[in-house]
């Protein structure tokens, strides 16, 4: 794990959204807890939040929550982008994303849950 966390920092800065994505679920599922390596990868997220499309953020929180990482600056950062995401999003999409919701600390949601779950459920009628 270490090795990868080693490629991370080091390619953090070129990463695509899909690939941060799957890299903040992948480190955050092996427990990665790593202040470096979380504070560079979050970077980027808040830096290219406009091209994150739903499943990404859905990813991205699945791994801060695993993690435990969960900078308020950068759920903000993610519910408006969720929310934002949410005309274009699929039903499978927007499931993800409860899901992943629903797995995050209650503390971390006071504001921007409802209103995005109530416009995800909307994709999914």
């Amino acid at each position: 794990i270490q090795a990868l966390v080693e490629q991370v920092v080091t390619a953090v800065g070129s990463l695509s959204p899909l690939h941060v994505a799957r890299v903040a679920r992948g480190l955050g599922e092996a427990g990665v807890r790593e202040e470096k390596v979380w504070e560079l990868l979050l970077g980027v997220v808040e830096e290219r939040h406009a091209a994150l499309l739903t499943e990404n953020i859905a990813d991205i929180l699945a791994g801060m929550a695993a993690a435990e990482k969960l900078p308020p600056k950068t759920l903000e950062v993610l519910y408006t982008r969720a929310l934002k995401t949410i005309p274009t999003a699929s039903p499978e999409a927007s499931i993800k994303l409860i899901a992943g919701l629903r797995d995050l600390p209650s503390s971390s949601m006071a504001r921007g849950k409802p209103a995005l779950v109530t416009n995800l459920m909307g994709n999914i009628r």
